[in-house]
């Protein structure tokens, strides 16, 4: 019993690190992204195509795997609460995100991401285990890391509180598939049906958001052979993989752990931003990079006995 509870809990944690490496190295090919087609990211919600492209290319990779399981289909009610999460988790945080990001500082957005796990435990009512001060500690160690790009200026203001409702959405998104893994609404073996239309969905929604938010000033949004592959990078590595992998976490961690990736996301982020532009990180990087590293660590080890309880008006 030891071996096979030792056993699970190096899978969560190699689930997590993985989903963690591969979301903080998406800004590589985000950069060769938006240097091959610039045009798609002009208009009121930059990159909104290509973030449609993105998880359209992933919901069929996904759909693919999913051909295999069509003999164990996953309920009405799962599919349902798929496609909510493609637009509350996926969709409606992106086109905020996104058109924020004219507005607010960088770092204003990676601290504010960090806020999520802190806003999961807020709204599921727990402190087990001190997580809320561990998510405050959290929330400060990103801060250290963002400390040279921390400008908000008072007419941004609703675009921060925009960015603010696309984490409070996120944190949401988590309970909710938390919700589903622990009362067992859907099958283990059913995620790649659940992410199939999860991601399809959030296609279709970017794609209606695309039309909305359209520009007619805006040049088109074409696509270059240059754009292929970071454009495919994002979809199968940094998407196709990562949704599965955030359905098995769901089923073994709490979402306000799961949100915890946003610091890893950070972390790595920098160190790699650091390692290929030879920058030399400040004192004020390195121990916010230590506070993180030890935050994360902890949030690891954390059994899943002890951790909080999805909420009962969730239930």
């Amino acid at each position: 019993m030891a071996e096979v509870e030792k056993s699970g809990r190096i899978r969560t944690a190699t689930a997590f690190l993985l989903t963690g490496l591969l979301w903080g190295s998406a800004w590589i090919a985000e950069g060769r992204l938006r240097d091959a087609v610039p045009d798609c990211y002009a208009g009121p919600i930059p990159g909104i195509s290509l973030e449609a492209a993105r998880y359209g290319i992933a919901a069929a990779a996904l759909g693919l795997l999913a051909l295999r399981d069509l003999g164990s289909r996953i309920s009405q009610k799962a599919i349902l609460w798929a496609a909510m999460l493609g637009v509350v988790q996926l969709g409606v945080p992106f086109v905020l995100a996104a058109w924020s990001g004219s507005g607010v500082a960088p770092g204003i957005s990676i601290v504010s991401f960090a806020l999520m796990p802190l806003f999961a435990l807020l709204i599921s009512g727990g402190n087990g285990e001190g997580e809320i001060p561990l998510a405050v500690a959290g929330v400060g160690g990103v801060t250290l890391l963002g400390a040279t790009s921390l400008n908000l200026s008072w007419h941004a203001w609703p675009m921060f509180l925009a960015l603010l409702a696309a984490v409070l959405l996120g944190a949401v998104g988590l309970l909710g598939l938390r919700r589903l893994r622990v009362h067992g609404l859907i099958q283990s073996g059913q995620w790649a049906q659940f992410c199939a239309i999860q991601s399809g969905t959030a296609c279709l929604f970017l794609l209606l958001a695309s039309f909305i938010f359209h520009s007619a000033d805006a040049a088109p949004c074409t696509l270059q052979r240059a754009s292929a592959l970071p454009l495919v990078a994002l979809a199968l590595p940094v998407t196709a993989v990562t949704l599965p992998l955030l359905f098995l976490l769901a089923g073994r961690m709490e979402a306000w752990q799961i949100a915890t990736l946003e610091w890893l996301t950070t972390l790595v982020a920098v160190l790699e931003s650091h390692g290929l532009l030879k920058i030399r990180p400040s004192w004020l990087e390195g121990l916010g990079a230590a506070i993180l590293a030890g935050c994360i660590v902890r949030v690891v080890s954390i059994d899943e006995s002890s951790a909080t309880p999805v909420p009962s008006y969730l239930k």
